[in-house]
């Protein structure tokens, strides 16, 4: 994470390059037009300040903090997701096992049956 905060004029600002990477990471077709004006004001606030422009000598992080909880609030989004995806599977998984030890057991004695009934059993 690249740290901007309390600049004070005439500092240059980095774009985090991380931030940006993250950006792209979380796009999907219906945000690509919000995550790219987030990004652009994020973009043109570093720039602003960096040109030394009015009332840009100290940087202005609101576009920054604002494209960070964004990537922030999908990630921890995709993770609750991915958590009951898992939970589910996991589920499922005990599940099956369960049916497939019950089968097993009736296999079993089945076989058994067999082997006391056609005398095969050595």
């Amino acid at each position: 994470m690249v740290r901007n905060r309390g600049r004070k004029e005439g500092d240059m600002v980095r774009l985090d390059d991380k931030l940006l990477l993250d950006a792209c990471e979380i796009s999907n077709g219906a945000n690509v037009p919000y995550l790219k004006k987030m990004i652009s004001a994020y973009e043109d606030a570093v720039d602003l300040h960096n040109r030394n422009c009015p009332r840009h000598e100290v940087y202005h992080r609101q576009s920054e903090l604002r494209l960070r909880q964004y990537v922030r609030n999908c990630k921890e989004a995709d993770i609750r997701i991915k958590t009951f995806n898992a939970i589910d599977l996991a589920w499922k998984a005990m599940i099956k096992s369960i049916e497939l030890t019950h089968q097993y057991k009736r296999l079993e004695k089945q076989l058994a049956e067999w082997e006391s009934r056609t005398d095969f059993s050595r």
